[in-house]
């Protein structure tokens, strides 16, 4: 009977052991089958947000190249206009307007046809599509706005560049404004696509509690009621099982985070990237105007970078951005947030600081960059960046459009004026920052008497054609290249803090430089600025002061010049009385650049008497020849223009024919 027994008990241990491994591996399958789920739909979600992440991207850049492109085609049109720029700058920047608009096609393509680089095809929302090849018709549009820079590529002239930038005009901000909301579309959507994932993860989390609840109503509970005779290990094995089961829900919050931390993160350098930055610069404003907390912005960009990638390879330019990355971090303060906005580029938002602690910081991170050494692989390179400055005591007119647009054409204007440089954005007139930018030549003397020259920059030979080995040996003298009139301005030169003075070059061309000086016990320096490469800081602030009073159908002669004896408007007029063709032509010149040496030191010393505060009127009368021949008196008369502050910022002129007296 005993083994009767013993052999029942035996069954009965056979069958709770099959019963408990069939509950138990049911169990597992159906967690192994829920695991398995959740992966798959994480994993395409988060694989449809980096694509997402990716388009916005391509979309923002696409919008930012039209305006590059518009801004290269004036530029061209404005050095076609300045006859003194060089066909080199003019070919750099008809290589920078090549290169974008090939970008730009690029990514109309990517965007109109859904296809990414790598092949990954993604799903066109019906909206997109019709914002794309419906009545908007983006795709087509932007292939005809490339067409412009095809044709501004292919311009060899003024008049060729005038037709296309009248085209640009006419099509730009349409253009920008059906780009922003194809931007603004696309972020809406990956945000969408987020809120999407979140259902998905609470999808996922109530199920994952549903299937557990299951199986403790219909598997563990009726198991632990048949495993009361076995053993402690059989115990120990059921609470194993509940800590994998809590193991697998801690992966799935772990993969959440990560993912909300993927969406707006950068992959490489782990910073923000630009889809939190517009809304945090919007912030910044509404903390500015509600409780005038100032703040700073700037925008960064690494210089030559391409070259870098194409010398040392992308591994070692990824490096650069990695290590450039964490160089801002130490470089800005903890409150400070810091962007990378796409390719080299880096945005820094600074919170509750004045205006000269950020000029001091980007300044300072400018040197912190220059210093650094990046190395990889037995290769070292050092590098230098460029930076755009806005700060909110500027412009409190602004949007934050209107701030990133700024501080871009403030990083522009670095790059252009020779990288490694802070440029500020400013809504007035150029700085003495801005002056001093600007190519400079320098002539050091023995003492303020200026006979005796002990140093001089050898691009100063190239501008006037005196050979600097007649300087130093005193064949040739300072003095001997004053213009005549000028002169007397040697007498008391030390004193004079800022002004201009006439050379005359070795090919009688007569040039006028700005100067300031310096001095030591045993030296004493003259700096040099030629007016006409300052002509580009000055001009936009005059030229809204002159067409504002124009007068286009006048008979008189017209004109505006800057301090600098700059003209930066004129009317038609004056087509009559010199060799130009067009009126712009006179833009960025002196009268020695127009007229011959006889009237131009005339006018000259007319205008000295007026900006340099003498005299509210200057007056004379002249004799002109026109064109056809003919020989006229003019009654020349020229009056100050000063600002809001009484500062005298250029002049005014009129002259009017008139008898001899």
């Amino acid at each position: 009977m005993r083994k009767s027994e013993s052999k029942m008990e035996e069954t009965k241990e056979k069958n709770i052991s099959k019963t408990v491994t069939w509950r138990y591996s049911t169990a597992l399958l159906l967690i192994a089958l829920l695991a398995t789920s959740a992966f798959f739909v994480l994993h395409t979600a988060l694989k449809e947000s980096e694509s997402t992440a990716y388009v916005v991207n391509i979309s923002g850049k696409q919008r930012m190249l039209s305006q590059h492109i518009a801004h290269d085609i004036y530029k061209l049109h404005h050095f076609y206009l300045d006859h003194s720029r060089s066909y080199e700058e003019i070919a750099r920047i008809k290589e920078g307007l090549k290169q974008r608009s090939l970008e730009m096609l690029e990514a109309n393509t990517i965007l109109s046809s859904a296809t990414l680089a790598d092949g990954t095809r993604i799903e066109l929302s019906e909206r997109m599509r019709k914002l794309y090849f419906g009545e908007t018709n983006l795709a087509q549009r932007v292939k005809q706005y490339n067409t412009f820079a095809t044709e501004a590529l292919g311009a060899r002239d003024f008049l060729a560049t005038k037709a296309v930038v009248a085209k640009i005009a006419k099509h730009s901000e349409t253009l920008l404004f059906d780009l922003n909301r194809a931007v603004l579309q696309y972020q809406k959507e990956g945000e969408e696509k987020i809120k999407q994932i979140k259902i998905y993860e609470t999808v996922i989390w109530l199920v994952t509690l549903f299937t557990l609840m299951l199986e403790v109503l219909f598997i563990f509970a009726p198991m632990t009621r048949k495993i009361v005779e076995l053993s402690d290990a059989k115990n120990q094995l059921l609470e194993s099982l509940q800590q994998k089961v809590e193991l697998r829900t801690l992966y799935l919050k772990e993969a959440n985070q990560k993912l909300q931390e993927m969406a707006y993160h950068d992959p490489l350098t782990g910073l923000n990237n630009r889809l939190s930055l517009e809304s945090d610069v919007e912030f910044l404003l509404e903390q500015y105007k509600s409780h005038h907390a100032p703040f700073g912005v700037l925008m960064i960009d690494i210089d030559y970078f391409k070259n870098i990638n194409d010398t040392y390879g992308h591994d070692f330019g990824d490096m650069v951005l990695e290590e450039l990355a964490t160089l801002l971090q130490k470089s800005f303060r903890d409150t400070d947030k810091i962007y990378r906005t796409g390719g080299e580029e880096f945005v820094v938002l600074l919170n509750r600081i004045g205006y000269e602690n950020t000029l001091l910081a980007a300044h300072n991170m400018l040197k912190a960059v220059r210093n650094h050494i990046f190395i990889k692989d037995e290769n070292e390179v050092k590098l230098t960046v460029s930076c755009g400055l806005y700060h909110s005591k500027m412009d409190d007119e602004m949007d934050y459009k209107d701030i990133l647009k700024a501080v871009d054409v403030a990083l522009y204007e670095a790059k252009e004026s020779g990288r490694d440089m802070v440029r500020i954005y400013s809504s007035g007139q150029p700085s003495e920052e801005d002056y001093n930018q600007v190519k400079s030549y320098r002539i050091a003397f023995s003492d303020a008497s200026l006979k005796h020259i002990e140093s001089i920059d050898r691009s100063f030979e190239e501008l006037c054609g005196y050979p600097i080995t007649k300087f130093l040996s005193q064949e040739l003298s300072f003095e001997e290249i004053v213009h005549p009139e000028d002169q007397e301005m040697l007498q008391d030169i030390r004193s004079s803090k800022l002004d201009t003075i006439r050379l005359v070059c070795a090919d009688d061309r007569v040039m006028i430089f700005r100067f300031a000086t310096s001095s030591s016990p045993h030296r004493f320096v003259l700096e040099f600025q030629s007016v006409l490469s300052l002509a580009n800081f000055v001009r936009e602030k005059m030229l809204l002061h002159s067409f504002n009073a124009m007068m286009h159908n006048s008979d008189d002669y017209i004109y505006f010049k800057d301090k600098n004896h700059l003209f930066t408007a004129a009317s038609d007029t004056l087509l009559d009385i010199t060799s130009i063709k067009q009126i712009q032509e006179l833009i960025g010149k002196s009268d020695y650049e127009i007229f011959d040496r006889y009237y131009a030191d005339s006018y000259y010393k007319l205008e000295k008497d007026v900006l340099s505060g003498k005299k509210e009127l200057s007056q004379e009368i002249q004799k002109i020849q026109t064109k056809d021949g003919k020989t006229r008196f003019i009654d020349n008369r020229k009056y100050p223009i000063k600002d809001k502050d009484g500062n005298i910022i250029g002049l005014f002129g009129i002259a009017r024919e008139c008898k001899k007296e």
